[in-house]
């Protein structure tokens, strides 16, 4: 009877995953931070690295990191161990107004192009409107492009699978967190920051 217990707890050993290195980058660039306009990250890493390893992600209104707890992700995904940084890109969204971001980086670490010449990227439409002097109102939607390479003289044919959309109002400097799971254990993060917006 004593043996029960034990074993459960050696098999419940055997299932944990190893835990995340400490990021040897130290700080993150704050070119990486703007404190205006928009960004967007895709980060890459074990399934719920954010959420359950770091402990980051703050779950009211949407899943979303603070400016501190984004500046602890991207040393980690800059350390490029366990998490690989895929990009990021800056724009600048006007009061109501829709505007797409959409990010490709075939030379990053792990993002390459994929078997059978396929090219991976990933757009987020969104329309932001002013809420308060502290907050902004976002709906948004996320997809995955994979854009097939065929033989030469061929068009090239683009698949959008989604990712994410939703509706929320969050403080400035807030990054709603999506994620896109991935072959062997490991999801895509993308991370979208609200830092401002233009008058329309």
């Amino acid at each position: 009877m004593g043996r029960i217990p034990v074993l459960a707890l050696v098999l419940a050993a055997g299932c944990a995953r190893e835990p995340l290195e400490d990021p040897s980058i130290q700080r993150a660039p704050p070119s990486l931070i703007p404190g205006e306009g928009a960004s967007l990250y895709v980060l890459e890493g074990p399934a719920g690295w954010l959420q359950e390893d770091l402990k980051l992600v703050d779950p009211d209104p949407v899943p979303s990191l603070g400016t501190p707890a984004l500046a602890t992700a991207l040393r980690y995904a800059l350390s490029h161990r366990q998490i690989r940084f895929i990009g990021h890109a800056d724009f600048q969204p006007t009061s109501g107004w829709p505007t797409e971001a959409t990010l490709f980086n075939p030379d990053a670490e792990g993002h390459g192009p994929g078997s059978g010449g396929s090219q991976v990227g990933f757009k987020v439409a969104l329309t932001a409107w002013f809420a308060d002097p502290k907050s902004v109102k976002v709906e948004w939607k996320a997809e995955q492009l994979t854009i097939s390479r065929p033989a030469p003289g061929a068009a090239s044919r683009t698949d959008a699978e989604r990712i994410d959309s939703g509706a929320a109002t969050i403080p400035y400097g807030k990054s709603i967190v999506m994620s896109r799971a991935k072959e062997g254990g490991r999801e895509y993060t993308l991370l979208l920051r609200m830092a401002s917006l233009r008058d329309p």
